[in-house]
C-alpha cells in the first residue's frame, strides 16, 4: 500500500475470527500491524500470548474487558493499554453494546499467536500476511 493510498474498512483487508467478530487490517508490514476489530455483546478472545510482539489496544467505542495476566482492565471510548511481549491476555466484551478497538502489534504478531499451553491454536489460520495479498 502506497503513501498515497486512503486506508478505511472500506479498502482494508476484512477477516473473521472468534463468534461473530471482525476485523479490517488497516496496515501490515513486518514490524506494524493495525487492525481495526468488532466484537459483538457478550463475546471474548482467546486466551493468548505473543514471544515477541508488543500489544496496544484502543478503544473506539463501548466497553473492552482486557485481562493481563490475570487481572481485568476496563477499558472504555478513547482508553488504551499495553500489552507487553509473553503476558497472557484475552479481550472480552461483557457489555450489552458492540466492541470496536484498534489493535496495534510490533512487530506483527500473525505468527507468533500461542495459546496459554504454548502452542499455536488448531484453528488459528490467519488468511493475510504482510506482502501477501489474498
Amino acid at each position: 500500500m502506497s503513501n498515497q493510498e486512503k486506508i478505511n474498512k472500506a479498502t482494508a483487508k476484512n477477516f473473521q475470527w472468534g463468534t461473530g467478530c471482525e476485523g479490517w487490517h488497516l496496515l501490515t508490514s513486518e514490524d506494524l500491524t493495525i487492525a481495526e476489530e468488532m466484537m459483538p455483546p457478550q463475546s471474548q478472545g482467546i486466551l493468548h500470548y505473543h514471544e515477541y510482539a508488543q500489544h496496544f489496544i484502543y478503544v473506539l467505542e463501548g466497553e473492552a474487558s482486557l485481562e493481563i495476566d490475570g487481572t481485568t482492565h476496563v477499558l472504555n471510548r478513547g482508553d488504551g493499554k499495553v500489552v507487553s511481549p509473553g503476558s497472557l491476555h484475552q479481550i472480552r466484551n461483557e457489555s450489552s453494546d458492540v466492541l470496536y478497538f484498534l489493535a496495534i502489534c510490533s512487530p506483527n504478531s500473525f505468527e507468533d499467536f500461542k495459546n496459554e499451553a504454548g502452542e499455536v491454536p488448531p484453528n488459528w489460520k490467519p488468511d493475510f500476511f504482510p506482502g501477501k495479498e489474498s
